[in-house]
Order: structure tokens, then C-alpha cells, then sequence
């Protein structure tokens, strides 16, 4: 059995968390774990006036997940 005791975005602070584990006598080991994370792009066309899209769109977008962003993007 074992316990997991968080996810790190640096291995050195995984590395500290396992220095001070061990120190207290207990075995520690780091395990690679690949997040995976998707990124989906909406383009719409802009209107004459874009700030309607946010009032529009962000508060339904919002419901739904807090992962959402709306970010003007110029596109090429």
C-alpha cells in the first residue's frame, strides 16, 4: 500500500517533500505522473461590437467549468 501526498509542478519540491519524509524515517519514493490537459479554440468572427460575446457567452461558459477562459486573440 501507499499514499500519495500531492502532485508537483517542480520536481525539487517533490524532492524537499521526500527529503523531509525521510528524515522522519519513513521510505519515500517519486513517481513520474503525465497530467494530461486538453486544450479546445472557439473562433468566432468579430462583430462590430466583441464585448457582446463576453456578456453573452461568459456567464453560460462559466456555469459549466471554471477552466474556461475567454481571451481576445487576434488570429492571422
Amino acid at each position: 500500500n501507499s499514499v500519495s501526498l500531492g502532485l508537483f509542478d517542480r520536481v525539487e519540491s517533490a524532492q524537499a517533500l521526500q527529503q523531509r519524509i525521510k528524515a522522519a524515517g519513513y521510505p519515500a519514493e517519486i513517481r513520474p505522473k503525465p497530467r494530461k490537459q486538453s486544450e479546445w479554440w472557439v473562433k468566432l468572427v468579430q462583430p462590430a461590437d466583441p464585448t457582446k460575446i463576453r456578456e453573452v457567452l461568459k456567464p453560460q461558459l462559466s456555469a459549466e467549468s471554471a477552466d474556461i477562459r475567454i481571451d481576445p486573440t487576434k488570429c492571422d
